[in-house]
């Protein structure tokens, strides 16, 4: 039985996203194969400094961005965009808490540097897990993520020089990768890490296929509609709006065509705009968008199982769990060719790729999947053989196997 204490970047049910859907489900099978968890972060979007959440103990901290002259409207953008923080509450409660077997980090910069600071002092072991964007984050996101830092001086870096933030990834015990590609990139910089490519995994048991019909009922659809999901935060990399482009000229020959938008609200601007698109093209009653569900959601079950396609319409992903989340429900998905989703996802075989730069490319694979039922039955067939590889409970027994290693 090993002590794992997982530190993230944020966690709180309010404002979910992959990460913290990897981070739960892992955390529960971890606990089932009999170690004890825990979860060290932020007070990002939480003012609960203690919470027990999905069946594991959360304390959070105070943070700063270690900026003069953050205005709080910047703050709350690097919250949602990623900025880079230090948490000095953090950094004391992992160097004094007890019955420590391993740290494992689901961040890196300056929340890395400290834990690698802690594992130095204690001779505890921390890894890592990446979760994308070391090298093939797209640079309209770089710039984003930056923007609010204009105008502000950094009074932390002499703190990432002393930390030594730049050695987290190469002093790390072990690195898994969601993405094959970035497992190659990264073997290529620090040859001397052990670093494992395993993938993200999805909840088998919560779906079930046989419910499409009860599931539209439940949804208020018709069971002749026929139901577009797309599953996504709301903010510009996601590109609903792309998608919205394809299926208004969809709707146009297809009156049972409908569409549901699914996300967490990232950017209100992105989100209005897609609010406005709906408005000013009179498709309120052909698309439904839904904001703020959580990730254990009720009626986003119901929303995978009454979908007869599922469009990722993404601009970058670094694995895509939505993917694999529409597949275990029973429904084929169209994507775009990249990040981790190269490694699983077959053109013609579980799946359609689609042009990113081009609308007409997304609606042809849409009316396509649409009209042809021996290709959607096909693609069907095979995506729930491929699902079956990726359950959480195989996923997370090869996590334990790497503990394991570590600790002998």
């Amino acid at each position: 039985m090993s002590n794992i204490v997982y530190i993230p970047r944020r966690y709180t049910k309010e404002e979910w996203g992959g990460t913290e859907t990897v981070i739960a489900n892992t955390l529960s099978e971890l606990k089932k194969l009999g170690n004890n968890v825990a979860i060290h972060t932020s007070m990002i979007f939480s003012k609960k400094k203690e919470e027990y959440l999905y069946g594991t103990d959360i304390k959070r901290f105070d943070y700063t961005y270690a900026r003069w002259n953050l205005k709080t409207e910047n703050r709350k953008l690097l919250d949602k965009r990623g900025g880079d923080l230090y948490s000095w509450g953090l950094f004391w409660s992992l160097l004094t808490r007890k019955d420590v077997s391993i740290f494992h980090l689901h961040t890196t910069n300056r929340i890395g540097a400290m834990v690698r600071l802690v594992s130095k002092l204690r001779g505890i072991p921390y890894g890592l897990t990446v979760h994308g964007g070391i090298f093939d984050i797209p640079k309209s996101e770089i710039k984003k993520m930056v923007e609010p830092l204009k105008s502000t001086f950094n009074w932390g870096k002499i703190l990432d020089i002393l930390l030594q933030k730049n050695r987290v990834l190469a002093d790390s015990s072990f690195i898994i990768c969601v993405s094959d590609e970035e497992r190659k990139k990264l073997e290529e910089k620090y040859k001397n890490n052990k670093i494992y490519y395993i993938p993200n995994g999805v909840d088998l048991e919560r779906f079930d296929i046989t419910k499409k019909a009860e599931a539209k009922q439940s949804l208020s659809y018709n069971e002749e509609d026929q139901l577009i999901l797309s599953v996504g935060a709301f903010y510009e990399q996601k590109n609903q709006l792309t998608l919205l482009n394809a299926f208004l000229n969809v709707s146009k020959y297809n009156s049972n065509a409908k569409l549901l938008l699914i996300g967490v609200v990232y950017d209100n601007e992105y989100y209005q705009k897609i609010l406005d698109f709906i408005s000013e093209h009179s498709l309120s009653d052909k698309v439904q968008v839904m904001k703020n569900l959580t990730f254990d959601s009720e009626i986003l079950t119901q929303a995978y199982e009454a979908s007869d396609l599922f469009v990722l319409p993404s601009r970058y992903e670094t694995f895509g769990i939505v993917i694999l989340e529409a597949w275990a429900a029973g429904t084929p998905a169209i994507c775009a060719e990249m990040g981790g989703m190269k490694k699983f996802v077959k053109h013609q075989e579980n799946s359609l790729f689609f042009d990113l730069n081009s609308v007409e490319d997304l609606e042809r694979n849409i009316n396509t999947l649409l009209e042809d039922q021996a290709l959607h039955q096909l693609l069907t067939k095979n995506a729930m053989e491929t699902v079956k590889e990726y359950s959480w409970k195989s996923i997370t027994g090869k996590i334990q196997e790497i503990y394991q290693m570590e600790l002998k």
